[in-house]
């Protein structure tokens, strides 16, 4: 598993340097139309995959790159597209809040549906149903009226496209780092991206190690998108006129803490449950 996080977030971050570009000229709403049609496609893979057999550990790396080279373009797409559909910058703040609590709430519900189709359905059947989902985001990414003729960099003033992803990555690349904030946040999401990661990657070995079942790990994820959504609906009422790190800073400190509270709790248990053993 730490394999295939490890494929996902390489993959990401290599292809992510230039992915905004692409975006740019080919237009953040086609992207998410095509990202969420191939991730369909993969997962009809899985399940064609667990139908027949096991799935072999080179196709789960394989997919795990296509998955991380297809977020590679999705998520700055889905960020580039929101501007164009909410117009009112003064509303930006607040509409990007509401969306944050929108996509925490789904995650709310997410992995409680998943885990119990899991169990109490099939495995299998559980990647169609995931499918499904993706088909139903770009039937209705396809059905949202924005301007997907923007365009930073005018392909019109460039001898050839290439130079103009070129004049794209060192136009983009020259703002980030005169924008000091900008850069302190991306140096704080590549750490903090790598402490979601690494939750992600050790909680179906928690959960096993607690002897708990499926449908207490999609109770963990739960647990964690509810947090996430009392954080988002605060901010929801808020409109903030000025950049701040101090509040990104204060969540990740305290993501941090209760990580190592977790930590402390479960060398205790053991501790305990190793004494009682020895005393039995």
């Amino acid at each position: 598993m730490g394999t295939v996080l490890l494929i996902m977030g390489t993959t990401r971050f290599t292809i992510g340097i230039i992915s905004g570009v692409i975006v740019d000229q080919i237009g953040p709403k086609k992207i998410m139309i095509y990202s969420d049609l191939l991730r369909a496609v993969m997962m009809v893979i899985f399940y064609l995959a667990l139908f027949f057999g096991k799935i072999p550990i080179f196709l789960l790396y394989t997919l795990a790159f296509i998955f991380g080279l297809i977020d590679s373009f999705y998520w700055p797409a889905s960020q580039a597209i929101r501007p164009r559909v909410i117009g009112d910058k003064d509303k930006l703040s607040k509409a990007n809040s509401i969306i944050f609590t929108s996509i925490r709430t789904i995650n709310l519900v997410g992995p409680v549906i998943a885990s119990f189709s899991i169990f109490y359905i099939n495995y299998p059947y559980t990647f169609l149903m995931v499918s499904l989902a993706f088909i139903l985001s770009a039937l209705l990414i396809l059905f949202m009226n924005i301007n997907d003729n923007h365009r930073a960099i005018d392909l019109s003033k460039h001898k050839s496209h290439w130079m103009a992803y070129v004049d794209g990555f060192k136009t983009g690349w020259e703002y980030i780092l005169k924008q000091k904030i900008i850069f302190k946040l991306i140096l704080i999401m590549f750490f903090a991206n790598i402490g979601a990661n690494g939750i992600m990657a050790v909680m179906p070995f928690l959960v096993n190690e607690l002897h708990l079942g499926i449908k207490s790990l999609g109770i963990f994820d739960m647990a964690m998108a509810l947090g996430a959504i009392v954080c988002g609906f605060f901010l929801s009422f808020m409109t903030l006129k000025r950049s701040s790190l101090h509040g990104v800073t204060i969540g990740f400190f305290f993501q941090g803490l209760c990580c190592g509270l977790v930590k402390s709790i479960l060398l205790c248990k053991f501790s305990f449950d190793r004494n009682m053993d020895l005393m039995t």
